[in-house]
């Protein structure tokens, strides 16, 4: 995996993907969730309690799974913050607000999502658990829920259950009393001491699955591509990224300053209700990902990094989505100038040229 000769002969890697991957951060770049994310609240003046449904992944704006991105405030919240009920303020223009919907339309996930395990509360996702992948009783629970709009609580009855193959400290099954159904809950605090506690306690070798890639060329001076890529051999990116099993987690993932991606890879894990959230090598050497919606690091080393990216490159079919000119701006005053985007134009053509000219 160390041969430069090799490297090379791929696709000439050289420092110069760093400064590729500076311009613009490629698609399926992880989203630093934190667990307290479920606690956010609404800036606007005169906004109050906030309900949180199953919302959006952080890879390409897909639904399915991750912290909810969705927010619902009453019509008088809306009202208050400068919005007509079911607009979307310009204070929380990264979520979708609206009206709080009647308790009886909400789904039991809906009306109960914190499930509390292992000293910690899990969030319940929309994803139902086969019966044949339900394994022995955990915990019986308690649960609550609250009705905003009558200001009324309510509570249930659960029982918890492993999921076979998955550890308990990452995720369980949780049957609501009076429902057949078994559900997915979460536990977004979960934190793996090495990558290989994490393959295994998650059982990835069997449930994770792999998509397209995504990463940024360079095709001459001042243009810039974003490329999707097909045809990834998992075999390849379990060797690759996942063959040192001893590498530590990072210790705290929002303290860090990542450089930007160099490829990006949709992942599925759908045991565990996700569709494509993100698996990605950053230039200085890290492999991340958002599984269990909060960030996680692993250094891999930057001659990896880019061994890979020169897989990908080299190896896999190649699309050009989007073409990107960076111009250089007017001088200033004091003489000096600076980088500046000039515009875009979309494109579907396949770009196997691009990694020549990068």
């Amino acid at each position: 995996m160390k041969d430069k000769s090799a490297l090379q002969a791929l696709s000439g890697i050289d420092d110069k993907f760093i400064e590729e991957a500076a311009v613009r951060r490629p698609k399926g770049t992880v989203i630093k969730w934190c667990a307290a994310a479920a606690c956010f609240c609404l800036t606007a003046a005169g906004a109050a309690a906030l309900w949180f449904s199953p919302g959006k992944d952080a890879l390409n704006g897909s639904t399915g799974s991750g912290i909810s991105s969705e927010t619902y405030v009453t019509e008088e919240e809306c009202i208050a913050a400068g919005d007509t009920a079911g607009g979307t303020s310009s204070t929380t223009s990264a979520f979708e607000v609206y009206e709080i919907p009647d308790w009886e339309e909400r789904s039991i996930v809906e009306k109960f999502p914190s499930i509390p395990l292992n000293g910690v509360n899990y969030d319940a996702a929309d994803t139902l658990v086969p019966a044949d992948n339900t394994g022995n009783l955990i915990a019986s629970a308690v649960l609550t829920g609250y009705d905003e709009q009558a200001g009324i609580s309510h509570s249930i009855n659960a029982a918890i259950y492993e999921i076979k193959g998955v550890s308990s400290a990452c995720a369980a099954a949780v049957k609501y009393e009076g429902y057949d159904d078994l559900y997915v809950c979460r536990n977004a605090y979960y934190r793996p001491e090495t990558l290989g506690q994490f393959i295994t306690d998650l059982n990835l070798r069997e449930n994770l699955t792999f998509g397209k890639a995504y990463g940024t060329v360079k095709k001459d001076e001042n243009r810039y591509a974003d490329m999707e890529y097909t045809g990834l051999q998992p075999e390849k990116i379990w060797e690759m990224l996942f063959g040192d099993e001893t590498l530590k987690n990072v210790e705290s993932f929002d303290s860090m300053n990542f450089e930007p991606d160099l490829i990006s890879i949709s992942i599925s894990l759908e045991l565990l209700g996700y569709k494509n959230i993100s698996l990605a090598v950053t230039g200085d050497g890290y492999l991340t990902t958002n599984i269990l919606d909060t960030g996680k690091a692993f250094f891999i080393g930057t001659d990896e990094a880019r061994e890979f990216t020169a897989y990908v490159r080299g190896s896999c079919e190649a699309t050009e989505t989007h073409e990107y000119v960076i111009a250089e701006s007017e001088p200033q005053a004091s003489g000096g100038g600076s980088a500046s985007y000039a515009g875009r134009s979309d494109s579907s053509e396949t770009a196997s040229s691009a990694t020549a000219g990068s």
